[in-house]
């Protein structure tokens, strides 16, 4: 949990935090904001959002219900009932549900149809919703376009970075690539697998592990962990030495947050990244480099054997990370939940004049 924090502001607010905290997405839009929130002194009860769908919910006693992601009827319909009784609602939403990739919406069971679907639920629920937070200026654009009347963009934020050297403890190099059912495709048309054959074959000290999707590699210094739950992907990740963040140009991908980076960096590895979304303003002061879809064994190639390089790298990547933590965005969450308080309280006296 974050470490207590100076209290900014002077309205405390009840919250009633309904997220996934089992996902990647529930705990840095979520869970771990709204411990912030709390550690600042403002009360949190946190249920699951599948309760909502589950048995109903009734209307908390709270200040103010915080929503991450949800986005079927019974969702609606709570923000809905929270409007009329003029409970405020902040919705946080941070991918682009009208460009889910194929390879995700099969994994869900969900059709393009189903899946449009959910997508217009989620901009009636952004336009009912006293405020929308999400991690992307393009995810932002595409709801204010859409008539969301508050949308404001907060990055995701990492708990907290391990020290410098934090990667592999005996003398191979370990690359390691995080990733979901929806970069199977990134990795394909960039031909990664055969590109790390290769880079296996031609450098004997180095290792590569890959978390979620298995890259199919033959060498036995190739190992794939598959599913992680993500409580425990840090663990693994804390034994990378670099960390891979490869993407297509697409709208999808536009839209992503810049946490991969962030996870590196913050297990005390240095980066490379497609110069993609949110990638495209990072670069040497953040911990990595930016590679084109051509040039990423020669990338790999040169960290690989220029020591020199991905030491100065490693050591930039701690030191940004260690500003990329929750501390940095608190209050900005503070002041998001407190203005959407403020705001439908105002409305509410308004309306009974």
């Amino acid at each position: 949990m974050p470490q207590p924090f100076t209290r900014l502001h002077n309205l405390d607010v009840k919250i009633t935090g309904l997220f996934d905290p089992d996902t990647a997405n529930g705990y840095y839009r979520a869970q771990l904001p709204l411990a912030a929130l709390q550690a600042r002194g403002h009360k949190v009860v946190c249920h699951h959002a599948g309760a909502v769908l589950a048995r109903g919910y009734d209307l908390p006693s709270s200040d103010l219900v915080f929503l991450h992601r949800g986005c079927y009827p019974e969702h609606l319909e709570l923000v809905r009932n929270c409007a009329a009784q003029a409970i405020p609602v902040v919705w946080d939403n941070d991918d682009d549900l009208a460009a889910l990739p194929k390879a995700t919406r099969a994994q869900n069971g969900h059709s393009k149809r189903t899946s449009l679907g959910f997508f217009k639920r989620s901009v009636e629920i952004a336009r009912a919703a006293s405020l929308m937070t999400t991690s992307s200026e393009e995810i932002a654009r595409i709801y204010r376009e859409l008539g969301a009347p508050s949308v404001q963009v907060i990055e995701n934020q990492v708990a907290g970075a391990e020290p410098i050297g934090s990667g592999s403890r005996d003398r191979s190099l370990v690359i390691g690539y995080t990733g979901a059912v929806e970069h199977a495709e990134d990795l394909r048309k960039l031909k990664f697998a055969k590109l790390l054959d290769r880079l296996l074959e031609e450098h004997p000290r180095v290792r590569f592990v890959s978390v979620g999707i298995d890259l199919g590699l033959q060498s036995p210094r190739y190992h794939c962990h598959g599913f992680v739950p993500f409580r425990d992907l840090a663990t693994i990740v804390r034994g990378f030495d670099v960390g891979i963040a490869p993407l297509l140009e697409t709208p999808f991908n536009r839209s992503r947050s810049d946490i991969k980076v962030k996870e590196y960096a913050a297990a005390g590895a240095m980066w490379l990244a497609s110069p993609i979304g949110p990638y495209r303003q990072l670069g040497e002061a953040h911990g990595g480099q930016l590679v084109a879809d051509g040039d990423w064994y020669e990338a790999l190639t040169r960290v690989v054997e220029e020591d020199a390089l991905r030491d100065r790298l490693t050591r930039q990547a701690c030191r940004w990370a260690r500003q990329q933590t929750v501390r940095a965005t608190a209050a900005r969450w503070e002041a998001a939940v407190q203005l959407a308080v403020r705001t439908t309280r105002a409305r509410a006296q308004a309306a009974r004049v």
